[in-house]
């Protein structure tokens, strides 16, 4: 009964994120932020991940015990995917889905998938869709198999939740003609590369608002990073009264460098386009 059950309820990403979540409180441990796994070589062994360095702060020198580990091993609800494995490693805390009763269960019964959710749990009305490859991609040269297949799936997941009633926005724009060329070839709707905005004046609008969150902003070595800014995410955060619940410690600073700036940028603007929509979910792919 408790498998039909679990069957019945789509499997959601955020669901599972809340139920592993409730599933370290009640076991007396604070609150934890858990990741979902996106790097194409962890996936083989994790899918969730709950990084070491947070362990550390919930638990006495960062080691689970045993029993929430068991805890976790045999979690079982509605909407949540089948866990194979939990453990402890070097990485953190991993939780392993047993994919092919995930992919079963999905593919015996996807439309739930496909409805539009009812009123009273309607969702975000705006959700922005991060395809990370295309940030990079400058050439079709450049294009690989694990790019395209981000691509595709954010292709997919755009469709499936335009489906869902929501307002989609893909970023980034394709910066590279060929790219936007080839894409459409294989069917793919992605924004045209004319929707982006102006680089070097982005980059300089992006500094300056940089150095608005904290007056102690400046340049850091410049010999090897000329140009840089540096950002203490918690003092900024606390100083402009930013409500740091989840607040990964891990997270120490952000330093904005020419070669790392164009993706955050992009996505930075993307925001400011669709302020007035209510944006309450960021995926990245």
């Amino acid at each position: 009964m408790e498998s039909e059950a679990r069957c019945a309820a789509p499997l959601r990403v955020f669901e599972t994120l809340r139920l592993l979540g409730t599933a370290l409180q009640s076991s007396s441990a604070p609150s934890t932020v858990w990741f979902k796994e996106s790097s194409q070589k962890n996936l083989r062994s994790r899918d969730f991940l709950v990084p070491r360095g947070t362990l550390k702060n919930s638990f006495p020198d960062g080691e689970v015990p045993a029993d929430v580990i068991e805890k976790l091993r045999s979690l079982a609800a509605p909407g949540l995917p089948p866990i194979k494995n939990c453990l402890q490693s070097e990485a953190g805390l991993l939780v392993q889905l047993d994919r092919p009763a995930v992919f079963r269960q999905v593919l015996k019964d996807f439309t739930p998938y496909l409805r539009p959710p009812s009123s009273a749990d309607s969702g975000p009305d705006v959700v922005i869709l991060n395809c990370a490859p295309l940030h990079s991609n400058k050439a079709l040269e450049a294009l690989r198999l694990s790019h395209l297949r981000a691509v595709l799936i954010a292709d997919h997941l755009a469709e499936v939740l335009t489906l869902q009633g929501k307002h989609v926005y893909r970023v980034p724009a394709a910066f590279c003609t060929e790219v936007e060329g080839f894409l459409s070839q294989l069917g793919i709707s992605w924004p045209s590369s004319a929707d982006a905005p102006a680089l070097e004046e982005t980059v300089s609008c992006f500094k300056d608002l940089l150095r608005d969150c904290d007056e102690d902003t400046g340049d850091v070595d410049s010999a090897q990073s000329p140009g840089a800014i540096r950002v203490q995410l918690k003092t900024s955060a606390e100083k402009h009264n930013i409500c740091l619940q989840g607040y990964d410690p891990n997270l120490d600073f952000f330093l904005g460098k020419s070669v790392n700036q164009w993706p955050i940028l992009y996505l930075y603007f993307s925001l400011r386009t669709i302020i007035g929509h209510r944006l309450s979910v960021f995926i990245h792919c």
